[in-house]
């Protein structure tokens, strides 16, 4: 019975975080996630007093909560699709930087620009899949000319999310943006070629992140975490250096990249020279695999 319920429970991660399942079905199983406790205590009842029956109970209620669960998803596989779509008005009043502080858990996160006609106006396109409409809600407030966009509104549990949500933002191109995003047991797609980013910082738990940046690169771009993957897309060319503080990360870098010696205690400092501004990409964390790719290089 422990291996059974184990494997149901990784087989609808796993579904979950390869895109087979909608994006409301976690919200719903972790909404009866008390269920597994019941299973739970009916196996360790089963094994403490050799009484086969109990554990053909629990395999039975097993079996019928597997059965609801395909019942509901698909009575309410096309509802569960529904996007809570917001947009917010980059000119009114003006703003000129905006700052995104993001939280994922179990779901995913995408920021990317968009081009707009000039007459369509600056705003930011936002769109929460696999939450209710409440849970969906977010902040945004202006300070001088910076807009600061703040998801989830508010949680129950401090620096935690609703499970299962899928955050989409899309900015008007060249916006200059700085991003603080935390991914727990999610994914992240962020591309910010076409935008100007300020600051970047990453916290991958268990998840995975792809970042992309293109000729307006952050000054810093900042990763931490334990036990997830990370890809940091570059510009074909230009100084970086990347710095490795925890030992237990591995990494997998360009070919242009070198070690260079004298790091301070335990980091790892690897540089690739060129002409400009210099990246700097700093990595903290635990079992963290970081890829670093450059964009392939322009024709002609």
């Amino acid at each position: 019975m422990f291996g059974a319920i184990l494997i149901g429970i990784g087989g609808v991660l796993l579904a979950s975080q390869l895109g087979y399942l909608p994006p409301g079905v976690m919200p719903w199983f972790f909404q009866y996630w008390p269920a597994l406790l019941v299973l739970f205590g009916l196996a360790f009842l089963a094994n403490a007093m050799k009484n086969p029956v109990i554990g053909w109970i629990a395999a039975l209620l097993a079996l019928a909560a597997i059965g609801f669960g395909a019942w509901w998803l698909a009575q309410n596989k096309a509802a569960a699709g529904n996007a809570h779509v917001a947009s917010v008005r980059l000119d009114r009043p003006q703003v000129d930087a905006v700052t995104i502080r993001a939280r994922t858990l179990g779901g995913k996160l995408t920021v990317r620009a968009v081009s707009r006609p000039m007459n369509a106006g600056r705003t930011l396109e936002v769109s929460v899949r696999g939450v209710s409409a409440k849970d969906a809600e977010h902040r945004w407030s202006v300070g001088g000319r910076t807009g600061e966009f703040v998801w989830p509104k508010q949680t129950l549990i401090p620096r935690t999310a609703p499970f299962g949500g899928d955050l989409s933002i899309t900015a008007p191109a060249k916006t200059p943006l700085r991003l603080q995003a935390e991914s727990y047991l999610s994914g992240a797609d962020l591309d910010l070629t076409q935008l100007r980013p300020e600051r970047c910082e990453l916290a991958i738990i268990s998840g995975a992140a792809r970042l992309r940046v293109g000729a307006s690169a952050p000054e810093k771009i900042t990763l931490r975490g334990m036990m997830g993957g990370a890809e940091i897309v570059l510009p074909a060319a230009g100084p970086v250096r990347v710095e490795f503080t925890n030992p237990l990360t591995a990494r997998a870098l360009p070919e242009d990249f070198l070690e260079h010696v004298g790091g301070r205690g335990k980091s790892k400092i690897w540089i690739s020279e060129g002409k400009g501004r210099p990246l700097l990409i700093v990595v903290d964390g635990a079992l963290l695999y970081v890829k670093i790719k450059r964009a392939p290089q322009p024709a002609g």
